[in-house]
């Protein structure tokens, strides 16, 4: 794990086969452009306990077959941007599971931060796609999140602000939304999202993909 001090940026990396994942909760670091896949225990990426005000930006990264979640986070008042992930457990692994696997993505701790949740593809974990807890405040678009055993957006507690809208859900085994939330909004479609070979883990997206365009361009 990185946790040496604040302003880190790390970066084209690859971790395979690790015995834990990637953990840091510095503010202001940046965690882009890496590929982990094999974690046989814990998160693929942890970055809980962030300072107030602190920022972390976790974006590009391909993270695959994690033994508990591919991203936890959270923290007393930070800010997380997540986004242009793709998250999955892999083909092989769903034919022929090995181990059981949680949720793709998983807001844990109960101290109140704010996420920006975004352009995300996340495929294939025997729980939920996202779990987001409350108090903590969500704004979540443009994602992708199927073929899930639990929830696509697994909302726990009161979040302090949830909005949800704008992403592509469908075979996930207990639906997109628990709707005892408020906070979805009218454009989440439950559509296939039409993958170039979801069991090859190539998750481009086919030319008359409902996807494309589907999304808040902003």
């Amino acid at each position: 794990g990185y946790d040496y001090g604040n302003n880190i940026v790390i970066e084209g990396n690859t971790f395979y086969n690790c015995s834990g994942g990637v953990f840091f909760n510095r503010p202001n670091t940046i965690f882009r452009y890496n590929n982990l896949t094999g974690v046989m225990g814990g998160y693929g990426v942890d970055s809980k306990g962030l300072q107030l005000d602190g920022i972390i930006d976790i974006g590009f990264n391909n993270i695959s077959d994690v033994r508990q979640c591919g991203i936890g986070w959270g923290g007393d008042g930070g800010f997380f941007a997540i986004h242009h992930n793709t998250i999955y457990r892999s083909g092989d692994e769903r034919l022929d599971p090995t181990r059981e696997m949680d949720d793709g993505i998983e807001n844990q701790e109960g101290e109140a931060s704010t996420s920006y949740i975004y352009n995300n593809t996340i495929v294939g974990w025997d729980s939920d796609g996202m779990q987001l807890n409350g108090p903590s405040s969500f704004f979540v678009r443009n994602n992708i999140v199927t073929l899930n055993d639990g929830f696509a957006f697994d909302i726990r507690n009161a979040p302090g602000e949830l909005d949800v809208d704008f992403s592509i859900g469908i075979f996930n085994g207990k639906g997109n939304f628990d709707a005892s939330f408020a906070g979805f909004g009218s454009s989440i479609l439950e559509v296939d999202p039409l993958f170039v070979d979801e069991l090859g883990d190539d998750y481009t997206l086919e030319p008359d993909s409902p996807a494309i365009d589907a999304g808040e361009a902003d």
